[in-house]
């Protein structure tokens, strides 16, 4: 395990006990706090190690990554380094001492076309009728 400050470790402590982070995102967070700092390839690579049947690659962690950085748990170190894994230069990732930030859920609006129904009902279209004639 990498040195980890004793902060970081009452949130991972947290975190895990109190499942704030659950299934794949809370896999990948254990990576990082466990092996980090680490690029999104050798997250994947570890998750490999860890769940060897699994069909997740470098792409679905890196996925996982964005969003444990929305909640807060996980941080860009602002180093870069040679991935062993893709061969490119790339961001570490590294866990922080904060705990999750609840997400903000959309707030619901009616449509202003169909109130909300998912229906929208033709309105035969008005016309201005004028005094018809006669011609018998």
């Amino acid at each position: 395990m990498h040195q980890v400050r004793p902060t970081s470790v009452l949130a991972y402590n947290i975190i895990n006990k109190e499942g704030l982070i659950k299934g794949f995102q809370l896999d990948v967070y254990n990576i990082i706090y466990n092996h980090g700092p680490l690029t999104a390839g050798e997250i994947a690579t570890f998750y490999r190690d860890l769940k060897p049947n699994s069909v997740r690659g470098r792409n679905e962690c890196a996925k996982r990554v964005s969003e444990l950085l929305q909640m807060g748990v996980v941080y860009d170190t602002g180093k870069l380094a040679k991935c062993p894994a893709t061969g490119h230069t790339v961001i570490l990732w590294d866990v922080n001492s904060e705990l999750p930030k609840k997400r903000k859920d959309a707030v619901k609006q009616k449509c202003p076309h169909c109130d909300g129904t998912g229906k929208i009902e033709k309105e035969e279209p008005k016309t201005l009728i004028t005094e018809q004639k006669s011609w018998f």
